[in-house]
């Protein structure tokens, strides 16, 4: 399958002909960082008939919070609400 991608600041969209999204942006060098609004676009993007569900992004936030607290992810830096898969 082959994908397209488009440049946005210092990051890259990737969609396939599917319409699947994998958005990645400003710690592009590390595949393995992820925050909400990231996780929903791939979620919606993936969903045939999405019901637009105005709290998808506290749900992935919280499903993201409890990964963390369980110590699957970690959150990269300080303030920002980004994770990685844990070492």
């Amino acid at each position: 399958m082959e994908w397209a991608y488009t440049r946005h600041g210092v990051g890259l969209r990737f969609v396939n002909g599917d319409g699947v999204v994998v958005d990645m942006h400003d710690h592009i060098l590390k595949g393995d960082v992820i925050d909400a609004h990231r996780m929903c676009e791939y979620i919606i993007s993936t969903q045939n008939n999405f019901n637009d569900d105005v709290k998808l992004y506290s749900k992935c936030e919280q499903a993201l919070t409890d990964l963390e607290s369980i110590g699957v992810i970690e959150k990269v830096g300080g303030g920002e609400r980004l994770w990685r898969l844990t070492r």
